[in-house]
């Protein structure tokens, strides 16, 4: 038997994982979707197995779970269990400002909105009942030198969104200090931000060059995303973010993966080669929409637009390059969708382009769809 289950929708899925991780530290086994359910396998019976399977279950608890169908079975199974609390079968953790109501709201929730990460984990563990118990770190690898090692779990999800300065300086710590692997993790949570595109990204840009490789970026964005949620559900479109981002993940020579706004990922592409962009955009675009998405949902399709942008020199900020990439992602979704265009071509002489068209708002606008939770604003003008 596993200790909890963790219940939570993809949006919310950072949470999941910190407290997945501070539990693994403390000796209590968990069991999440993310971490634990193979790709291909029965979602509804993977779920009716974990809930055999785990004592107790952690609710993620967000205005994003309290409208997910799939959270709310979940949650159901463990509280027919334990109606009136007396085991803690089901624990609710509250991540941002919702209010449960129904049966739901008989149940006093561990209340973790605005608080620091220290803060969370103590009150976390006091109300699972495993505070007294001895963290594990996990050991460094005895065949890598310690001084080039470093051992870190998944960033606090619930860090004021300022904080990205510093979840940006780990992401690329850990690439410089692993650089033999040229490698970066996934950014699953909406973590391009302007701070990391204009700082951070940049000195990576930088340091991929300096080993002689090109870097380039492809904008992904699910055509009809707004129909799919509408007929088939918000967890059904948050599963295809998954599922691309699962693709990507597995593409030749990419550095980085992640999202930008609520459904569009991006690919950060590097080669010691000039790199054939168009050809792979493209066959990502294909693959997409060749994918068995009924095994997902009865009757569902989806494809993608798709736009990329090859970084130059720095008389190109990151920032225009990341635009371009969404501009050519737009205009293939204007020609009709599930295509795959480049961004315009840069010109140092042409700066205010931004200032002149609405494709380029546009684009903006997209990437700020991070601003809406981290009050940070790009600049239109």
């Amino acid at each position: 038997m596993k200790n909890f289950f963790i219940s939570y929708t993809s949006s919310d899925s950072a949470w999941a994982e910190w407290i997945a991780w501070e539990l693994d530290l403390v000796g209590s086994s968990t069991l999440m979707q993310k971490w634990d359910f193979s790709p291909g396998t029965n979602f509804a019976e993977s779920m009716h197995s974990a809930i055999k399977e785990c004592e107790r279950l952690i609710l993620v608890l967000s205005d994003a779970s309290l409208k997910s169908k799939f959270v709310a079975a979940e949650w159901a199974a463990f509280f027919a269990k334990d109606p009136v609390g007396s085991k803690k079968l089901l624990v609710p953790v509250r991540i941002d400002d919702c209010i449960p109501d129904g049966l739901l709201g008989q149940i006093v929730y561990v209340d973790l909105l605005g608080l620091g990460e220290e803060q969370s984990r103590t009150i976390l563990m006091e109300a699972l009942g495993v505070s007294g118990a001895k963290r594990r770190p996990k050991p460094l690898f005895p065949g890598t030198k310690a001084s080039a090692t470093t051992v870190s779990g998944p960033t606090f999800p619930g860090s004021n969104e300022s904080d990205l300065v510093g979840a940006s300086v780990g992401i690329l710590s850990s690439y410089f200090a692993a650089s033999a692997g040229n490698v970066l993790p996934t950014i699953r949570r909406r973590a391009l931000g302007r701070i990391f595109v204009e700082r951070h990204l940049q000195s990576l840009i930088e340091a991929e060059k300096g080993l002689g490789n090109a870097v380039s970026i492809i904008s992904l964005d699910v055509d009809g995303m707004s129909g799919i949620n509408t007929r088939f559900g918000v967890d059904i479109g948050d599963a295809i973010v998954e599922r691309i981002l699962h693709h990507c993940e597995g593409l030749p020579d990419r550095l980085l993966v992640g999202r930008m706004g609520d459904d569009t990922v991006f690919v950060l592409i590097s080669s010691r080669y000039e790199h054939d962009i168009a050809k792979l955009a493209g066959n990502i675009v294909r693959k997409i929409s060749k994918a068995s998405w009924g095994a997902v949902a009865q009757g569902l399709y989806v494809h993608c637009s798709a736009g990329f942008a090859i970084f130059y020199d720095a008389s190109e900020p990151a920032f225009e390059t990341v635009l371009r990439a969404i501009e050519g992602q737009l205009s293939a979704k204007k020609s009709g969708g599930n295509r795959a265009v480049a961004g315009p071509e840069f010109s140092s002489a042409d700066q205010d382009r931004r200032n002149r068209a609405s494709l380029e708002r546009k684009a903006l606008a997209q990437l700020m769809g991070i601003s809406r939770r981290t009050g940070q604003n790009w600049p239109i003008s």
